[in-house]
């Protein structure tokens, strides 16, 4: 699949960094969609950080995340979205931070796309 800016709206070129802002719980199409846009631009080469916040701290107790990890798609989780839903982050997938650290994935990506 050669990636095109059509799968990143509102951009003009292909991006190089891409953070998704995963907002939504698991169970939902804007996750699966979200997850998919991640392996995808993966595939292509492109840099890829998910941020997991608020109902989006749920995919830490679903599988699949070791894989994404492998690919190459850095994970982080808000610490407080994880505190409030009783997750505790125990492994070596996924860096625990805040708003400031999804403030920095922002600023050094090309763009940004939330899933909610």
């Amino acid at each position: 699949m050669t990636l095109t800016a059509k799968m990143c709206p509102g951009v003009d070129r292909v991006p190089e960094r891409v953070t998704i802002l995963m907002a939504a719980p698991p169970t939902t199409d804007q996750s699966r969609q979200g997850l998919e846009l991640a392996r995808r631009l993966r595939a292509d080469g492109v840099a890829v950080f998910i941020f997991f916040y608020s109902d989006g701290v749920l995919h830490m107790r679903s599988t699949g995340l070791e894989t994404l990890a492998a690919s190459g798609v850095q994970l982080y989780a808000c610490f407080e979205s994880c505190r409030r839903h009783g997750i505790s982050i125990d492994n070596n997938v996924v860096i625990l931070g805040g708003l400031i650290t999804l403030a920095g994935l922002i600023e050094t990506s090309d763009t940004l796309e939330a899933f909610t």
